[in-house]
């Protein structure tokens, strides 16, 4: 089983903005479909486990007024715009 990553779109209008949404599954197709069925069209984007992980590379490139807490290695995308987890 892999671990896939969903965050949410940011609108006022929405009720999971600023939050992400962890699913386990075989593969990223399912783990879309089961997003799917959990939430309906209501997020935004699906990351790998990889692709979660923030690079000191992609930290500073990415480094502005919303970001947040200093590099680390194991520093993810929650961190950096600090999405609580649901």
């Amino acid at each position: 089983m892999e671990r896939y990553y969903f965050t949410f779109g940011v609108g006022l209008d929405k009720p999971h903005r600023n939050c992400y949404h962890v699913i386990e599954a075989e593969d990223a197709e399912s783990a879309r479909d089961k997003m799917f069925e959990t939430f309906g069209q209501d997020w935004a984007f699906q990351y790998t486990e990889e692709q979660w992980q923030v690079s000191k590379e992609k930290y500073d490139l990415m480094q502005n007024w919303r970001t947040v807490g200093e590099w680390h290695e194991g520093y993810t995308q929650a961190e950096l715009f600090n999405l609580k987890r649901i």
